[in-house]
C-alpha cells in the first residue's frame, strides 16, 4: 500500500514541473533554468565515479558530438545558442552514464524507473482530456483543417513533443504489456488512452513512430499460434480507426498533407512535401557555404538564419540526421555515426539481457524520431537513456585505481 500512497506525492510533483516548463521567470523558461540546476547536479555528481566507472564508447562518442557543438562556423556569434544545443545533445551520453553509476551504487530498479515515468507521462493526459486544466502552450492548430481547435499538447512544450514522448512511453508499455503476466487490463487501459493521445496530437512523426514500433512489439519474433490469437484484436482494432478517420475529416486531411486552404485553391500537395522542401534547403544551405562549412558545419544560429531565407522559417530540417549534418558538418557526422554504431554494438554484446528487446524498442523509436523529426525532447530522451542502462547492469566493470 505504502508504495502507491508514495505515487500520491510523486505524480503531482512530475505533473506541475512539466506543466510548468513553458513559463517564464525574468525571461528565461522554468525548462532551462531547472534543467541548468540538473545538469549541473549530473556533472559535479559523476566527477566522482568518472575514473572509476567504465565509460561505454557510446557515451564517449555522444559526449564527443555534444562538444563539436563549439567548433562550428556561427559557435562564436552564436555561443549561448551553441551552449544550449552542447546541453541538449549531451544529456543522452551524460544521463546514461549517470543511471549507469546511480544503479550500481544506490541498487536503484532502472526498470521500476522506467515504467512508471512511462505510466506518468501517459496518465498525465487525463486532466486535459477531462478538460480540468489547460496547457500553458499551444497545441497544433486546426483552423487549417477548419476547425476552430487546438490539437493535444498537455504537460509537453509543443505538439511534436508530445507526440514523440507519447510514442517513447507507449513502446515502454508496449515491452511491459507483453511481459508481465498481472495488470493485463490496467496497461490495456494505458495503451488504448496513449493512442488516442497520439491521434489527438494531430502529429504525423508519432502516427509514423506508432506503426513501426506498435508492429514490431507486437508482431515480430512471435509464434505463429501468437499470431492466430492477435487476428481478433488487429480486426477489432484497425475496424475502429477506420471508422474513426472516415468521421474526422481533419485526421484525413493532415494524413494527406492537405487541408482547406489546399483544398480550396484545388491544389495537390504530396505527404511530406513541406518536410522535403526544407530538407532540401537545409542541405543546400550547408553545401553551398564553403570548405569550412561541409567540414565544421554551420552551426545551429547561422544553419536557422539561412533556412529563414530559404524557406521564410527559422527552422530545423524536420530530419535529425540533416541537422547533424548542416549544424556540425561532415566531422559531426562522423562523430554521431560513430555514437550509433556503438549503440548497436552495445546492445548487441548485451544480447543476454532480459530488457535487450526493450533497449532495441526505444533505439528504434530514437531512430525512426530522428528520421522524421529530429530536435530534442527531455522525456524521451529520458526513456531512451533508461532503456540503454537498463541493460548495462550486469556489464559494469570497476576499473582498478592507479
Amino acid at each position: 500500500m505504502n508504495k502507491y500512497l508514495w505515487h500520491f506525492s510523486a505524480f503531482p510533483a512530475f505533473f506541475v514541473l512539466f506543466w510548468i516548463e513553458t513559463i517564464h521567470i525574468g525571461g528565461i523558461k522554468i525548462a532551462i533554468l531547472w534543467k541548468i540546476l540538473f545538469f549541473s547536479y549530473l556533472l559535479i555528481y559523476l566527477s566522482v565515479y568518472i575514473l572509476r566507472i567504465r565509460m561505454e564508447k557510446f557515451i564517449f562518442y555522444g559526449f564527443l558530438y555534444s562538444l563539436k557543438n563549439f567548433i562550428t562556423l556561427s559557435s562564436v556569434q552564436y555561443f549561448i545558442a551553441s551552449l544550449v544545443e552542447m546541453v541538449k545533445t549531451s544529456f543522452i551520453p551524460l544521463l546514461t552514464y549517470f543511471f549507469i553509476v546511480i544503479s550500481r551504487n544506490k541498487r536503484l530498479d532502472l526498470y521500476k524507473l522506467i515504467v512508471t515515468l512511462s505510466i506518468y507521462i501517459i496518465l498525465s493526459s487525463i486532466p486535459f482530456l477531462l478538460g480540468l486544466v489547460e496547457p500553458f502552450s499551444k497545441g497544433y492548430d486546426l483552423s487549417i483543417f477548419g476547425v476552430d481547435s487546438r490539437g493535444f499538447v498537455g504537460i509537453f512544450q509543443n505538439a511534436h513533443g508530445a507526440a514523440i514522448t507519447m510514442a517513447f512511453a507507449l513502446a515502454v508499455i508496449f515491452f511491459e504489456f507483453q511481459k508481465t503476466n498481472t495488470k493485463k487490463l490496467f496497461y490495456l487501459f494505458l495503451i488504448l488512452l496513449g493512442l488516442w493521445v497520439e491521434i489527438q496530437t494531430y502529429v504525423r512523426t508519432g502516427f509514423v513512430m506508432i506503426v513501426i514500433l506498435g508492429g514490431y512489439a507486437f508482431l515480430i519474433k512471435k509464434r505463429f499460434s501468437y499470431y492466430l490469437k492477435l487476428i481478433p484484436f488487429l480486426i477489432l482494432f484497425g475496424f475502429s480507426f477506420w471508422q474513426y478517420y472516415l468521421s474526422s475529416a481533419v485526421l484525413q486531411m493532415r494524413i494527406e498533407g492537405t487541408n482547406i486552404h489546399v483544398i480550396q485553391a484545388a491544389k495537390e500537395v504530396g505527404l511530406g512535401s513541406g518536410r522535403l522542401k526544407f530538407m532540401d534547403a537545409a542541405i543546400t544551405n550547408w553545401s553551398n557555404n564553403g570548405p569550412a562549412s561541409i567540414i565544421v558545419g554551420l552551426g545551429i544560429g547561422m544553419a536557422k538564419d539561412l533556412m529563414e531565407e530559404s524557406v521564410g522559417m527559422r527552422i530545423y530540417a524536420h530530419n535529425g540526421f540533416i541537422d547533424v549534418l548542416q549544424f556540425n558538418g561532415l566531422l559531426g557526422s562522423l562523430l554521431y555515426l560513430f555514437f550509433i554504431y556503438f549503440i548497436y554494438r552495445y546492445i548487441k554484446k548485451n544480447k543476454e539481457s532480459q530488457y535487450i528487446e526493450l533497449g532495441r524498442l526505444l533505439t528504434i523509436a530514437y531512430l525512426v524520431s530522428m528520421l522524421f523529426q529530429g530536435e530534442h525532447y527531455f522525456l524521451a530522451d529520458v526513456l531512451f537513456v533508461l532503456s540503454l542502462a537498463i541493460i548495462s547492469n550486469n556489464n559494469l566493470v570497476l576499473r582498478k585505481k592507479d
